[in-house]
């Protein structure tokens, strides 16, 4: 089940629309991919005063401590039985990392073995950080 929860304040937001679309495209595809039939991925995006918060959750195989340091980093990934059967480049993460920080951003990952995954990702609204860099010239 793919569920979606967008409030409408957070679709107005000065961002680069390619980037955002790309984080979400590679959230998405990594929750499906690793969600077993019948499991459920969920997005969100909401304002947390001027700053754009998304996230993807999922109820899939999930990540162990141990390896969430790593994922993130270039070409990391998890090495299970079940990514094994996974193609990927490890570069999705790492990307969506990247895409957050280039506009001021964080990403977060919480994840339980066995339960699912949620990241998140907070974009500040670059029409409040331009202000702010105009307000703090001035």
């Amino acid at each position: 089940t793919l569920e979606h929860r967008v409030a409408p304040e957070a679709r107005r937001v000065l961002a680069d629309k390619r980037a955002l679309m790309q984080i979400l495209i590679n959230l998405l595809a990594n929750g499906v991919k690793f969600t077993l039939a019948g499991g459920t991925v969920a997005a969100s995006a909401v304002m947390n005063g001027t700053t754009l918060e998304l996230a993807v959750s999922d109820t899939g195989i999930g990540i162990g401590e141990e390896d969430l340091a790593r994922l993130g980093r270039p070409f990391e990934q998890v090495d299970n039985e079940y990514t094994r059967a996974k193609e990927g480049t490890g570069l999705g993460l790492a990307l969506v990392r990247a895409l957050a920080h280039l506009h001021g951003g964080t990403m977060d990952i919480e994840s339980v073995l066995g339960e699912g995954t949620t990241v998140r990702i907070a974009i500040p609204n670059a029409a409040d950080l331009a202000n702010g860099i105009e307000a703090a010239v001035a």
